[in-house]
Protein backbone atom coordinates (compact mmCIF):
# COMPACT_ATOMS: atom_id res chain seq x y z
CA UNK A 1 0.00 0.00 0.00
CA UNK A 2 2.91 2.78 0.84
CA UNK A 3 4.50 2.01 -2.44
CA UNK A 4 1.17 2.45 -4.20
CA UNK A 5 0.76 5.35 -2.08
CA UNK A 6 3.92 7.14 -3.22
CA UNK A 7 4.08 6.07 -6.79
CA UNK A 8 0.78 7.93 -7.32
CA UNK A 9 2.06 10.93 -5.25
CA UNK A 10 5.03 11.16 -6.83
CA UNK A 11 4.31 10.71 -10.46
CA UNK A 12 5.49 7.42 -11.10
CA UNK A 13 4.58 4.51 -14.01
CA UNK A 14 1.20 3.86 -13.87
CA UNK A 15 0.92 -0.14 -14.15
CA UNK A 16 -2.34 -1.72 -16.16
CA UNK A 17 -4.32 -4.10 -14.39
CA UNK A 18 -3.22 -7.36 -14.51
CA UNK A 19 0.87 -6.64 -14.98
CA UNK A 20 3.03 -8.63 -13.11
CA UNK A 21 5.22 -6.54 -11.28
CA UNK A 22 7.87 -9.22 -9.91
CA UNK A 23 8.78 -9.95 -13.72
CA UNK A 24 9.40 -6.72 -14.59
CA UNK A 25 13.40 -5.70 -14.02
CA UNK A 26 13.52 -2.56 -11.68
CA UNK A 27 17.41 -1.53 -12.94
CA UNK A 28 16.39 -1.55 -16.89
CA UNK A 29 12.80 0.31 -16.18
CA UNK A 30 15.23 3.32 -14.25
CA UNK A 31 18.01 3.01 -16.92
CA UNK A 32 15.05 3.63 -19.13
CA UNK A 33 13.46 6.35 -17.28
CA UNK A 34 16.35 7.75 -16.83
CA UNK A 35 17.01 8.21 -20.41
CA UNK A 36 14.31 10.17 -21.11
CA UNK A 37 14.88 12.40 -18.11
CA UNK A 38 18.23 13.79 -19.06
CA UNK A 39 17.32 14.51 -22.70
CA UNK A 40 16.09 17.73 -23.27
CA UNK A 41 13.67 18.30 -26.67
CA UNK A 42 12.63 15.29 -28.89
CA UNK A 43 14.91 12.77 -30.08
CA UNK A 44 14.47 10.25 -32.96
CA UNK A 45 17.38 7.67 -33.79
CA UNK A 46 17.08 6.43 -37.43
CA UNK A 47 18.80 4.02 -39.68
CA UNK A 48 19.59 4.61 -42.62
CA UNK A 49 17.63 7.57 -42.99
CA UNK A 50 17.00 9.55 -46.01
CA UNK A 51 14.70 12.98 -47.31
CA UNK A 52 13.63 15.48 -44.61
CA UNK A 53 14.19 15.62 -40.96
CA UNK A 54 10.93 15.26 -38.97
CA UNK A 55 12.62 16.76 -35.34
CA UNK A 56 14.72 18.84 -33.91
CA UNK A 57 16.80 16.65 -33.22
CA UNK A 58 18.29 13.45 -35.04
CA UNK A 59 21.15 10.86 -34.19
CA UNK A 60 21.74 8.92 -37.84
CA UNK A 61 23.51 6.23 -36.47
CA UNK A 62 25.29 5.43 -40.02
CA UNK A 63 26.59 8.53 -40.65
CA UNK A 64 29.77 8.46 -42.05
CA UNK A 65 32.45 11.34 -42.33
CA UNK A 66 33.55 13.20 -45.02
CA UNK A 67 37.16 11.80 -46.17
CA UNK A 68 40.09 14.34 -46.42
CA UNK A 69 39.97 15.35 -49.64
CA UNK A 70 42.95 17.65 -52.09
CA UNK A 71 41.83 21.19 -52.03
CA UNK A 72 43.14 23.13 -55.15
CA UNK A 73 43.50 26.66 -55.89
CA UNK A 74 45.11 27.58 -58.97
CA UNK A 75 48.42 29.85 -59.20
CA UNK A 76 48.43 31.88 -62.38
CA UNK A 77 50.97 34.24 -64.31
CA UNK A 78 50.19 36.37 -67.03
CA UNK A 79 52.48 38.72 -69.12
CA UNK A 80 52.13 40.11 -72.66
CA UNK A 81 53.97 38.26 -75.13
CA UNK A 82 53.33 39.93 -78.32
CA UNK A 83 51.63 42.97 -80.33
CA UNK A 84 50.14 43.96 -83.63
CA UNK A 85 50.87 48.24 -83.83
CA UNK A 86 49.37 48.27 -87.08
CA UNK A 87 45.82 46.64 -85.68
CA UNK A 88 46.82 48.02 -81.93
CA UNK A 89 46.08 44.72 -80.49
CA UNK A 90 48.30 43.10 -77.89
CA UNK A 91 48.26 39.51 -76.82
CA UNK A 92 48.70 38.44 -73.46
CA UNK A 93 49.68 34.06 -72.01
CA UNK A 94 47.69 33.07 -68.92
CA UNK A 95 49.27 30.35 -67.61
CA UNK A 96 47.82 28.58 -64.94
CA UNK A 97 49.43 25.67 -62.20
CA UNK A 98 47.31 23.70 -59.47
CA UNK A 99 49.06 24.32 -55.77
CA UNK A 100 47.34 21.81 -53.33
CA UNK A 101 46.20 22.60 -50.17
CA UNK A 102 44.81 19.66 -49.13
CA UNK A 103 46.14 17.13 -46.45
CA UNK A 104 45.57 14.56 -49.08
CA UNK A 105 47.23 13.71 -52.94
CA UNK A 106 45.60 14.80 -55.70
CA UNK A 107 45.16 12.35 -58.90
CA UNK A 108 42.26 13.89 -60.87
CA UNK A 109 40.58 17.51 -61.20
CA UNK A 110 38.66 19.52 -63.67
CA UNK A 111 40.08 23.21 -64.51
CA UNK A 112 37.56 25.66 -66.35
CA UNK A 113 38.20 28.73 -67.02
CA UNK A 114 36.03 31.70 -68.72
CA UNK A 115 37.36 34.51 -70.83
CA UNK A 116 35.34 37.12 -71.64
CA UNK A 117 34.24 37.20 -75.81
CA UNK A 118 35.84 41.05 -75.59
CA UNK A 119 38.82 39.74 -74.50
CA UNK A 120 39.52 36.30 -76.03
CA UNK A 121 41.51 34.98 -78.62
CA UNK A 122 38.91 34.97 -81.57
CA UNK A 123 39.93 31.99 -83.07
CA UNK A 124 39.29 28.15 -81.81
CA UNK A 125 42.67 27.09 -82.06
CA UNK A 126 43.08 25.78 -78.05
CA UNK A 127 42.41 22.20 -77.70
CA UNK A 128 40.83 22.93 -74.41
CA UNK A 129 38.09 24.59 -75.82
CA UNK A 130 34.49 23.75 -75.08
CA UNK A 131 32.69 24.47 -78.46
CA UNK A 132 29.28 24.00 -77.24
CA UNK A 133 27.52 25.25 -73.58
CA UNK A 134 25.72 27.52 -72.17
CA UNK A 135 27.48 30.40 -70.24
CA UNK A 136 27.17 33.27 -71.47
CA UNK A 137 29.07 36.08 -73.08
CA UNK A 138 32.22 33.68 -72.05
CA UNK A 139 34.41 31.30 -74.33
CA UNK A 140 35.01 28.44 -72.21
CA UNK A 141 38.01 26.10 -71.44
CA UNK A 142 38.12 23.30 -69.41
CA UNK A 143 41.67 20.91 -68.97
CA UNK A 144 41.40 17.42 -67.16
CA UNK A 145 43.83 15.53 -65.65
CA UNK A 146 43.83 13.01 -68.48
CA UNK A 147 45.63 15.19 -70.75
CA UNK A 148 48.36 15.21 -68.12
CA UNK A 149 51.04 12.15 -67.87
CA UNK A 150 51.19 10.80 -65.14
CA UNK A 151 49.15 13.76 -63.19
CA UNK A 152 50.08 13.45 -59.00
CA UNK A 153 50.20 16.64 -56.38
CA UNK A 154 51.72 15.98 -53.16
CA UNK A 155 50.04 18.25 -50.46
CA UNK A 156 51.68 21.28 -50.02
CA UNK A 157 53.40 21.06 -53.61
CA UNK A 158 52.69 23.37 -56.81
CA UNK A 159 52.20 21.53 -59.99
CA UNK A 160 53.73 22.73 -63.79
CA UNK A 161 51.77 24.34 -66.17
CA UNK A 162 48.45 22.47 -66.63
CA UNK A 163 46.83 24.84 -69.31
CA UNK A 164 48.28 27.83 -71.20
CA UNK A 165 45.76 30.08 -73.09
CA UNK A 166 45.80 33.60 -74.40
CA UNK A 167 44.01 37.02 -74.49
CA UNK A 168 44.11 39.68 -76.23
CA UNK A 169 43.35 43.94 -75.37
CA UNK A 170 43.34 46.79 -78.49
CA UNK A 171 44.54 49.79 -77.33
CA UNK A 172 41.17 51.02 -76.72
CA UNK A 173 40.40 48.91 -74.07
CA UNK A 174 43.01 49.30 -71.46
CA UNK A 175 41.73 52.64 -69.83
CA UNK A 176 38.42 50.71 -68.95
CA UNK A 177 38.45 47.19 -68.72
CA UNK A 178 36.20 46.07 -65.67
CA UNK A 179 35.92 42.26 -66.72
CA UNK A 180 37.72 39.65 -64.88
CA UNK A 181 38.92 35.58 -66.35
CA UNK A 182 37.07 33.40 -63.95
CA UNK A 183 38.94 29.93 -63.05
CA UNK A 184 37.17 27.16 -61.70
CA UNK A 185 38.99 23.84 -59.91
CA UNK A 186 37.03 20.21 -59.19
CA UNK A 187 38.98 17.79 -57.05
CA UNK A 188 37.56 14.94 -55.80
CA UNK A 189 33.87 15.54 -53.73
CA UNK A 190 34.89 19.10 -52.17
CA UNK A 191 33.27 22.26 -53.61
CA UNK A 192 35.38 24.07 -56.31
CA UNK A 193 37.66 26.52 -56.10
CA UNK A 194 36.61 29.70 -57.89
CA UNK A 195 39.00 32.41 -58.54
CA UNK A 196 38.38 35.75 -60.60
CA UNK A 197 41.09 37.39 -61.69
CA UNK A 198 40.75 41.22 -63.21
CA UNK A 199 42.13 41.63 -66.62
CA UNK A 200 43.17 45.19 -65.21
CA UNK A 201 45.26 44.25 -62.52
CA UNK A 202 47.77 42.27 -65.48
CA UNK A 203 48.16 45.22 -67.81
CA UNK A 204 51.55 46.04 -69.08
CA UNK A 205 53.11 49.17 -67.72
CA UNK A 206 55.30 49.87 -70.95
CA UNK A 207 52.03 49.87 -72.76
CA UNK A 208 50.14 51.80 -69.79
CA UNK A 209 53.15 54.57 -70.28
CA UNK A 210 52.73 54.47 -73.94
CA UNK A 211 48.96 55.37 -73.30
CA UNK A 212 49.35 57.92 -70.68
CA UNK A 213 47.18 55.37 -68.53
CA UNK A 214 47.74 55.28 -64.78
CA UNK A 215 48.91 51.80 -63.21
Amino acid sequence: MKWEHERKLFGGPQWPDGVDYGRVRQDLMNSFIQHFGDVSGSVITTHNQSGGQNAHVIINTNQESRAPQPILVPEIEILMTGADNVGKIDFYDFRIRLRNDGEVTAREFRLEVEVPLAYANPTNSSVAIVQHHTRAEVKLYRRTQDKLRDFILYPGETSDNVLLLDFQLDHGQYADVEATIKVIVYSGDTNPTVVEFPIRDFRNRDRLNQLRLSH
